[in-house]
Formats: structure tokens, sequence, C-alpha cells
């Protein structure tokens, strides 16, 4: 009788969560799926924990979607504006991100921080709120990048560091979107390489 009790408590103890491993998980499924690819059940099944741990590490699937994106923005999006700082010319700078972006680093296609953008709709205003930070930061270090660049007299100067940012921000995220549906790499490289061609200085006539 005392060895079954034993056992029973035992048995309710709330089981540890490995937070990073879950998150880790998680990450990889919104990344691969989206965000409302599949259910809460499935969700918690993947990431290695019951949904009633899930509840109590991550408050929810909110919260694991919140934990998820910060883990992104730590390993593929802060590293990925740092690039942006080198000391490179532009133009080569530029075109290493159209590489980097289109190249298989044995990681999902894409980019989850783009997929959320484009399904707000399904978000909650927690995320809401977290994803338009992380613009910001992104739109903020775009500008930082261009603006150098028109110090050194490397970028178009026709175009202002705010409308530069924001176009290309939505030209690395056309060609995020072009990787997901399965674009043959090359054919994006190139087409994104003429997108992205009027950021650059002018050739004059003759030069």
């Amino acid at each position: 009788m005392v060895q079954n009790m034993a056992t029973t408590r035992a048995r309710g103890r709330p089981r540890s969560v490995d937070r990073d491993a879950a998150t880790e998980a998680a990450m990889d499924h919104y990344w691969r799926l989206g965000p409302a690819a599949v259910s809460v059940n499935e969700l918690a099944r993947r990431a290695g924990i019951s949904k009633p741990a899930m509840y109590r590490e991550f408050g929810g699937e909110d919260g694991l979607l919140l934990a998820s994106l910060e883990r992104y923005r730590e390993t593929i999006l802060v590293p990925r504006q740092a690039a942006l700082t080198a000391d490179v010319p532009f133009p080569e700078l530029l075109d290493r991100a159209i590489v980097a972006l289109t190249s298989d680093r044995g990681t999902p296609p894409g980019c989850l921080f783009t997929r959320l953008r484009t399904a707000r709709s399904r978000l909650s205003d927690a995320v809401l709120v977290r994803v338009a930070e992380l613009e910001a930061e992104q739109l903020a270090g775009f500008r930082r990048w261009y603006r150098a660049a028109l110090d050194r007299g490397e970028a178009n100067p026709e175009l202002s560091p705010e409308i530069a940012a924001r176009f290309l921000d939505t030209q690395f995220a056309a060609v995020l979107t072009q990787m997901v549906l399965g674009e043959p790499p090359e054919r994006v490289r190139a087409l994104a390489r003429i997108a992205t061609s009027p950021l650059l200085t002018p050739t004059r006539p003759g030069a």
C-alpha cells in the first residue's frame, strides 16, 4: 500500500521541461509549417512536452510562439543584421545577403519571421506587438546599412534611407517567400539581383 501511494505521488508529480529543447522544436515547427498548421496538442507533442506542461512552462501556445520567435531573433535575425555591418562595399554585401537568403544552410526554407508577418490575422495581440517591434528593429538596421553606403558613395543617392530600407525589407521577404514555394534558388537569386539593382549607384553613360 505504501509502495502504491509512493508510485501515485511520483506519477502525479509534474515532469520537468527542457525549455530550450521545447523552444527549439517549436521554432522548427513554426518555421516549417507556419503558426496555424497543427493543433495545440500536436504542437506540444512535437515540442516533446505534454499540453499541461506547455501551459505551465510557457503560459500557452502564445507563450511558446513568443519564445520561438525570440530564439529565432537570437539565432537568425541578429546575426543576419550583424553581417550587414561588415567592412565590405555595399554592392558586394548586398549580393552576399541575396546569396545567403537563397542558400541551403540546413535549416527550413524561408523565414519564421516572414511567415508570421504574412499571417497577422492568425496572431494574438501579444505576438503582433512583438512582430511589430522586430519589424522596426529590422528596418532600423537596413536604414543604417544604406546610410553608410550613401556616405561611401556606394548607393543610389536618389533613394532616401527610409525608402531604401522598406524596399530592402520587401525584396528580402519576397526572396524568402519564393524559397518556401520551392522556386529554384538560382532563379530567385537572379530575380533578386535585378529587383535590388535600383539601390546601387547609377552607372553614368560612357563610364
